[in-house]
């Protein structure tokens, strides 16, 4: 893999426990800590998630428009088909989670980790994407389609069945990943690393004989 990328943690402070309903009263949303389920649907539009560690929330009844987030850990949270769209996150980490069907659509994604993720299906589509991390994770079946990329690191992550379709992978080292099945374009398959074996089945992707 060679050397790993240092990514910025996020600059988490002494937190508050809090709830959504409390926060969504003020539109004020840091320097908290949530932890547990959801009583209603909650809608948050031009807000700010900073500094928030966010422990076994599931996010099916947030309803989230123009938000910001930046400096915040979701751990043990199910955002599965969780729509961020036109979202910036900064310096965030997403550990043990579901990601299933989940969809960042136009996002900027900066200082991200992914670690420990049942991201199947996942959809990553016109996102400008900088310095991301994904290790020990199911990426199988997704999509990332048509994104600005740079630096991205990926260690033991399931892309099974992926699209990557105009997303720049040049010097993404895949070599202990799974990448069988996936459907790549030229632009985006220029200057992968991958091992032997991982080769010899992107060769008969492009209509490739080895003999």
């Amino acid at each position: 893999m060679g050397i790993f990328m240092k990514l910025d943690r996020p600059k988490i402070k002494v937190l508050k426990e809090a709830t959504f309903e409390e926060c969504a009263l003020t539109n004020q949303f840091t320097n908290k800590k949530f932890v547990g389920k959801l009583e209603k649907d909650i809608k948050i539009e031009d807000a700010e998630f900073e500094c928030c560690h966010f422990i076994e929330i599931d996010f099916k009844l947030i309803k989230p428009e123009k938000l910001i987030i930046w400096d915040c850990i979701f751990e043990r949270c199910d955002l599965s088909n969780f729509i961020f769209n036109k979202i910036s996150l900064k310096r965030c980490e997403f550990i043990n989670c579901k990601l299933m069907g989940t969809v960042f659509s136009e996002c900027f994604l900066e200082s991200i980790l992914f670690e420990k993720i049942n991201g199947r299906y996942i959809n990553i589509n016109g996102s400008k994407i900088r310095n991301i991390k994904v290790k020990n994770s199911d990426f199988s079946e997704g999509r990332l389609m048509e994104n600005n990329t740079k630096n991205i690191e990926v260690e033991e992550v399931n892309f099974n069945s992926c699209d990557f379709i105009k997303t720049n992978l040049n010097d993404v080292d895949f070599s202990n990943c799974n990448i069988e099945g996936i459907n790549i374009d030229l632009q985006s398959l220029k200057g992968m690393k991958v091992n032997s074996y991982q080769a010899s089945c992107l060769a008969s992707i492009l209509g490739i004989k080895i003999v």
